[in-house]
């Protein structure tokens, strides 16, 4: 058996593989939509997680059609009128903006607003829906919230990655597929992985990204920066693996947080330190689309 073992944690996938029966009434375009009630109930981040680890990720409401068959479903199922689906609000990078933006990276072309939403929005509010009208709001991402889930039963936007290393694979956060891996590797072992599948280790470009890979995570586990200078004492000398630009970083706030050169997300505390690129950790893949 290869030693590369590595699994795919991702956003989309056939709902035939969730552990939770979707029964006919629950599906629409090929789509299942499945409620997650009180004993579920978690923060945005956690519930998003939550579908991405079972093949699925929370509902994204399109058009009218699909906004009011999630209500119906919730209005069966839910007991507190709002919970979570998958919009949330983004910078647009290309203009500095906060915009409202599906967990996939679609735009809002179709929305459906409360009478009170007051069009103000800023980074670390998640969208909800009300099972009694269908309308929507906003909530801070950290509440604790029920949540829908969407199964896909379409093909596969991933690359058909090599079975021989048991990965299973959909579409992930934005435009790029995620692996996490099972086993610990040095960050250039861990890199090497990652381009056997022509991929890098990832990069992280915004809050939402930093956050969901929190969740997905556990422990310490390589990411896709480091330090070419082989300083491992200055941030300004640390670059990402797969040439992508710096426009965000999420350094931990500890003395001792840079003492490397390549860097490690702790899960636990949310942030970044750097240490040694001969350490073993486990390690996080990206395919971009």
């Amino acid at each position: 058996m290869s030693c590369h073992k590595f699994f795919i944690l991702f956003i989309f996938f056939k709902f035939s593989t969730s552990s939770y029966y979707c029964p006919p009434a629950n599906v629409l375009n090929g789509i299942c939509y499945h409620i997650f009630n009180d004993y579920y109930s978690r923060g945005w981040f956690d519930a998003e997680a939550f579908c991405a680890n079972d093949g699925g990720q929370l509902g994204n409401i399109k058009d009218a059609f699909i906004n009011n068959f999630v209500a119906k479903i919730a209005n069966n199922g839910f007991t507190y009128a709002d919970y979570w689906i998958g919009g949330l609000v983004d910078i647009d990078k290309a203009t500095n903006r906060t915009v409202w933006k599906w967990i996939d990276y679609n735009s809002f072309n179709y929305t459906n607003w409360d009478s009170s939403y007051s069009n103000k929005s800023y980074v670390g509010q998640c969208l909800t829906q009300n099972l009694y009208t269908g309308k929507w709001s906003t909530s801070g991402c950290d509440e604790q919230k029920n949540f829908v889930c969407e199964y896909a039963n379409t093909s596969q936007l991933c690359p058909n990655w090599d079975s021989m290393y048991f990965i299973t694979h959909v579409t992930a956060f934005g435009n790029k597929c995620y692996g996490i891996s099972s086993g610990v590797y040095n960050w250039s072992s861990a890199l090497s992985n990652c381009q056997k599948f022509n991929g890098s280790l990832v990069s992280i470009h915004s809050y939402n990204e930093d956050k969901l890979i929190s969740r997905l995570t556990s422990g310490y586990t390589f990411i896709g920066l480091m330090d070419p200078t082989n300083n491992g004492n200055n941030t300004e000398n640390f670059i990402w693996s797969d040439s992508r630009p710096m426009d965000y970083s999420n350094w931990c706030l500890a003395s001792n947080s840079i003492n490397g050169s390549c860097v490690l997300y702790d899960s636990d505390e949310g942030c970044w330190y750097s240490r040694s690129c001969h350490e073993y950790s486990t390690y996080v893949c990206e395919y971009y689309l």
